[in-house]
C-alpha cells in the first residue's frame, strides 16, 4: 500500500447530523406549498401599449407630413420632425418604453433564475 492509499484509508467517515434529512425534507415541503407566481396581465397591458405606440407614430406622421404647406411627404420632413424638441422627446419616450419591455421580457424569460423574479 502506497502513501496515498494509506492516507485515504485513514480518513474519517463524514455522516450528516440526525436532523439533517428531516430539515431538508421540511424545506422541500415548504417550497412545494408556495403558490406559483402571478402571471403578468398581458391582456390589459398590450392595448395600452399599442395605443401609446399609435399615438407616438401619429405624432411623428403629423410632424413629418405638415411642413406648414399641407401634406408633403418627403424624407426631409421626417428628419425635421425628429430633430424638433418634441420629436426628440417622443423618441426618448419610445426608447424608454422599448427598454422597459426588453428588461421585462428578460425577467419573465429567466423564470426567476439569477435573482430576477417575475412576480408582481
Amino acid at each position: 500500500m502506497d502513501d496515498l492509499d494509506r492516507i485515504l484509508a485513514n480518513e474519517p467517515v463524514i455522516r450528516p447530523t440526525d436532523g439533517f434529512a428531516a430539515g431538508v425534507m421540511e424545506t422541500v415541503r415548504l417550497e412545494a406549498e408556495v403558490p406559483p407566481p402571478i402571471e403578468f396581465p398581458w391582456a390589459r397591458f398590450l392595448p395600452g401599449f399599442f395605443t401609446c405606440l399609435g399615438l407616438i407614430s401619429a405624432t411623428f406622421i403629423i410632424l413629418g407630413w405638415t411642413g406648414g404647406a399641407g401634406m408633403n411627404v418627403d424624407s426631409q420632413g421626417w428628419i425635421d420632425a425628429i430633430t424638433t424638441p418634441l420629436g426628440q422627446a417622443l423618441g426618448l419616450t419610445a426608447a424608454a418604453i422599448l427598454g422597459s419591455l426588453v428588461v421585462g421580457a428578460m425577467a419573465f424569460r429567466s423564470g426567476g433564475r439569477g435573482g430576477v423574479s417575475p412576480t408582481i
